[in-house]
């Protein structure tokens, strides 16, 4: 699809996009055993359950609504959310929260801590790749020494075993979601970005890169809270349920990248019909 052929389906009446829209869904339920539809209770997400609903009330009961509760929503919102989908999709509505680490693991100012001690020893090397990065913030923190170990627990400079990836978590290891996600290049917690500025021979030398280096000395920034709080435990949930097939209430007018998207992909279903016949999950 071109541009000029995407602003003409939007110019389109309301009868028609809700035509077209039918028939996608109707294409995508035929060959779904599993469906589920990712709610987050805003206009498109509730436009979309209600015309899976009324248009489709012989296999609405099997679509699983799936929302995502980060843990920063406003309380409006998510007693809304669970309020429209407990009356229109009752026994249907799934909440997708943030994990918990593994084992327990220092702030980012304890890790500041150690990173600093271990250059003033002159110990930094044993935890550095051979490009300068750090190996992992694993070996970083077991490289502590015990008397710097035993501050930073008297510090509460640790998160504990069992914590919650909540939005704090997030922004304390890896930067807060500023700038956009095209700006978020480096995926990374930010004491290894710290090491990274610091120590890496592998920078690049591209005027939009090293810009982009001179933001990250003053501010992490990272867009890793998505994956945390919205990507990782939809898919949990997707898993747990069985899912082959989630539904999105996108508009292709909100963003560039979208429009983008739906230029690529369109209505283009024989893609995601060979995606399943493979055995491979798709979404629409």
């Amino acid at each position: 699809m071109k541009w000029r052929e995407l602003q003409a389906e939007q110019n389109s009446s309301l009868d028609y996009k809700v035509e077209v829209a039918v028939d996608v869904i109707r294409q995508a339920l035929e060959i779904s055993e599993r469906p589920a539809l990712a709610f987050s209770a805003g206009k498109d997400s509730t436009a979309l359950l209600d015309m899976l609903r009324r248009f489709f009330p012989d296999k609405f009961n099997d679509v699983a609504i799936i929302y995502g509760n980060t843990g920063v929503e406003y309380p409006e919102c998510l007693q809304f959310a669970r309020r429209i989908a407990c009356e229109l999709a009752p026994g249907q509505f799934h909440e997708a929260r943030p994990g918990r680490t593994d084992a327990a693991g220092f702030r980012y100012a304890g890790q500041r801590a150690i990173w600093q001690r271990l250059i003033d020893d002159g110990q930094i090397d044993e935890v550095l790749k051979a490009d300068g990065k750090l190996v992992s913030t694993m070996s970083l923190e077991r490289a502590c020494p015990a008397d710097l170990r035993e501050q930073l627990v008297r510090d509460r400079q640790v998160w504990p075993a069992g914590s919650m990836m909540s939005y704090w978590w997030c922004c304390d290891q890896y930067g807060f979601p500023l700038l956009g996600k095209n700006w978020s290049k480096l995926d990374a917690r930010r004491i290894n970005v710290d090491t990274f500025l610091r120590f890496s021979q592998s920078q690049s030398e591209k005027a939009e890169l090293l810009a982009y280096y001179d933001v990250l000395r003053h501010v992490r920034i990272s867009q890793h809270c998505c994956k945390v709080l919205k990507k990782d435990p939809s898919e949990r949930v997707q898993a747990q349920l069985g899912t082959d097939l989630i539904f999105k209430g996108l508009m292709a007018s909100e963003s560039r990248t979208r429009a983008r998207n739906f230029l690529t992909r369109g209505y283009l279903f024989e893609g995601a019909r060979r995606d399943y016949l493979d055995g491979r999950p798709f979404y629409h």
